[in-house]
């Protein structure tokens, strides 16, 4: 009779009394180990990837709307996936669901505002805008926009088309309005000039579209011209633009005018096209589904506002001119313009425009405030920061566009003038 023992050791290697020693099957305890994981990430998916149901009330008629809209969507889908239901402003249809029943959180970004109270009774999280107010919502998560980057982007840009004469015309006292009117402002008074506002009354409610149009014709006829215009956003200035056919004034010689939001199908149908300013919305609208997910999760955010920035200034024809009676300025600045892309120097605009380089640089330097070489600086740096923002092209590619020796050197010169790296500004201000 034989007597069999067997003795285990912490390394899981066994043997008997006569055998060799034998040990696990090695595809087992790999097959247990992968195992283990996919169940823990699988665990781990199920409770990052909860489902909501997200009550969206937002117009999608406008491109803040629209691209607001996206960015959730793009949150869910890699998030998610939530459920929505989207209504255009606070009146719901007949077979709307209860909110307070079926959502678990809401974004409200439209220009109707909800009666405070019916906020406050909800028991979910609430994100709100300010659009359509003259205050800030300091005790609830909020959207807003960088105002004063915006009218200040706006007043630099008719600044460097040469105007002296500047206005901006608002659609009634809301906040954000307000906001850009005094950023623009500040920013021209530094310039050494002044802004002449228009707004309509209060009681703007009473007027026609008749009367709003006949006030605002008399008040574009009073201004001097040529004058540069910032319109507090795209419906209105398509608006002015309405209004400036209608006075037979001309744009941009007599009125050159300057949008915010850049939608497209109002800046392209205008006539002429529209200049505007583009904001991220669509970024925004992925902070403002980070931030409700987090709120809907019980998670404490400090930071509970998030702002739509301003990525950068699309030109078209109605802001493109220079106000200049000097027709050599007009050449010079015409001949950066359309040579941004190139390596040009201070003679070759001096050639282009038949002037000697001293009497042109006494011209620029008189008429603008700047040398040559300023805006040539200021023009390629534009293109370069153009490029960053709408395209995925290296910046060995940019570099080869732009005439520039390759990315190391595009780089220090973009840092020098931006003050901040060109990675750093795609990442910033770039859109996906």
């Amino acid at each position: 009779m034989r007597l069999e023992y067997s003795v285990r050791f912490n390394n899981s290697m066994s043997f008997d009394g006569h055998d060799q020693p034998t040990y696990p099957d090695l595809t087992i305890v790999m097959r247990l180990v992968i195992l283990k994981c996919v169940t823990f990430l699988f665990r781990k998916r199920l409770t990052m990837s909860k489902s909501h149901n997200v009550i969206m009330i937002i117009d999608l008629m406008t491109e803040s709307g629209r691209g607001l809209m996206r960015g959730v969507t793009r949150y869910s889908r890699m998030h998610g996936p939530w459920t929505f239901y989207v209504e255009k402003g606070w009146i719901r249809g007949s077979n709307a669901p209860k909110f307070d029943e079926w959502g678990d959180g809401l974004v409200y970004y439209t220009y109707n505002y909800p009666p405070k109270k019916a906020i406050a009774a909800y028991r979910f999280p609430v994100i709100m805008s300010t659009q359509d107010l003259n205050h800030r919502l300091y005790e609830m998560p909020e959207i807003i926009c960088d105002n004063s980057r915006i009218g200040k982007m706006a007043a630099e840009h008719l600044l460097d088309c040469a105007f002296k004469n500047f206005a901006y015309c608002s659609s009634d006292y809301r906040l954000w309005s307000k906001e850009r009117a005094e950023s623009f402002s500040k920013r021209i008074t530094e310039a050494g000039y002044e802004t002449m506002f228009f707004r309509l009354s209060k009681r703007r409610s009473h007027f026609t579209w008749k009367d709003e149009q006949s006030f605002t014709i008399d008040w574009l006829r009073s201004l001097p011209k040529p004058v540069g215009i910032m319109a507090c956003f795209d419906y209105r200035a398509e608006y002015l633009v309405e209004a400036c056919h209608v006075a037979e004034l001309r744009i941009p010689d007599d009125v050159a005018i300057i949008g915010v939001d850049n939608d497209e199908f109002i800046c392209e149908s205008t006539n002429p096209p529209l200049s505007s300013i583009k904001l991220d919305f669509e970024t925004a609208g992925y902070e403002t589904a980070e931030l409700l997910d987090n709120l809907m999760s019980g998670k404490k955010v400090k930071n509970q506002l998030v702002t739509v920035k301003p990525v950068h200034l699309i030109s078209r024809q109605s802001t493109d001119v220079f106000a200049i009676e000097d027709q050599d300025l007009c050449l010079a600045l015409k001949f950066i313009r359309e040579h941004s892309r190139e390596p040009i120097q201070v003679t070759d605009v001096a050639q282009a425009t038949g002037t000697s380089r001293q009497i042109l640089y006494k011209k620029f330097q008189r008429h603008l405030g700047k040398t040559i070489h300023q805006k040539i600086v200021e023009a390629r740096i534009e293109q370069i920061a153009q490029l960053l923002i709408e395209t995925n092209a290296g910046l060995a590619h940019i570099a080869l566009t732009t005439g520039f020796s390759g990315p190391e050197h595009i780089a220090r010169y973009f840092k020098k003038a931006k003050g901040i790296t060109p990675g750093k500004y795609r990442k910033e201000f770039g859109t996906e």
